[in-house]
C-alpha cells in the first residue's frame, strides 16, 4: 500500500488532524520542502513583485499565516507614510498659491479702499446740488441748440446779455455763482491732490510691506 493509499484510509476515516479537514495553516504549507528539484523558470522584477502582490492577497484573505495581519498593517502604514512624504514635498507649492491667494486679497482690498476714499474725498453731487447741476447741464444743451437753430435759420448770431439778460443785478449773481463754483473746485482739487499724495504713500508702504 502506497503512502497515499494510507493517507486516503485515514482520511475517510477522520483519523487524520482536524486541520487537514479544515484548511492548512500557510505557515505549514511553506515550510514543506514539496521537492528537492530547482525549476529553471525565470521572472524579472515585475513578474517578482506580482507574485509577491499575489501572495500578500492569499495571506490577507485567508488570515491564516501569523504576522499576516501585522505585515499588511506594515504596508498600509508604509503606504501612508509614503504619502506623507509626498504631501510634505507638496507643501512649498502649496505655500506658493496660498501667498499668490493672499496678495491677489490684499490687492483687491487695497483697490477697494482707494475708491472709497475717493468716493469721501471727491462724493458726486447728491441732493440740491445734483439737481442744481442737472438743470445747468440741460439749460447749457438748449441754449446750444436754440443758438444752433437760429444761425441755421437766417445767421443772426444772438449776444449773451440777450439770451441771458443784461441787467446788473443779474451780472453779479453770475458773477457770485462763478466765484462759488470756482472756489470749490479749488477745494475738490486740493482735497483729491491730498488724496492722491496720501494714496501714493499708502502704496509705497504696501508695495515695501511685499517686499516688491
Amino acid at each position: 500500500m502506497t503512502y497515499f493509499d494510507k493517507f486516503v484510509t485515514k482520511w475517510n476515516a477522520n483519523r487524520l488532524d482536524s486541520m487537514y479537514y479544515t484548511s492548512i495553516p500557510q505557515h505549514i504549507l511553506e515550510s514543506i520542502q514539496r521537492t528537492q528539484h530547482k525549476w529553471g523558470f525565470k521572472m524579472n522584477e515585475h513578474e517578482r513583485l506580482e507574485l509577491a502582490s499575489m501572495k500578500d492577497s492569499v495571506d490577507i484573505s485567508t488570515n491564516t499565516a501569523p504576522g499576516a495581519t501585522s505585515s499588511a498593517a506594515m504596508g498600509s502604514t508604509g503606504h501612508r507614510s509614503a504619502t506623507a512624504i509626498v504631501s510634505r514635498r507638496d507643501i512649498p507649492d502649496c505655500d506658493s498659491d496660498e501667498e499668490r491667494k493672499r496678495a491677489k486679497r490684499e490687492r483687491k482690498a487695497y483697490a477697494k479702499h482707494k475708491e472709497m476714499v475717493h468716493e469721501e474725498l471727491a462724493p458726486k453731487p447728491t441732493g440740491r446740488e445734483a439737481t442744481i447741476e442737472k438743470k445747468r447741464q440741460i439749460a447749457a444743451s438748449v441754449h446750444g441748440a436754440a443758438r444752433q437753430k437760429e444761425d441755421a435759420k437766417d445767421g443772426l448770431n444772438l449776444s449773451d446779455d440777450f439770451l441771458m439778460g443784461g441787467s446788473d443785478d443779474f451780472q453779479a449773481r453770475l458773477q457770485r455763482r462763478k466765484y462759488a463754483q470756482d472756489r470749490r473746485a479749488d477745494e475738490m482739487n486740493q482735497r483729491v491732490a491730498a488724496a492722491k499724495d496720501a494714496e501714493a504713500a499708502r502704496m509705497q508702504k504696501f508695495l515695501a510691506d511685499m517686499g516688491i
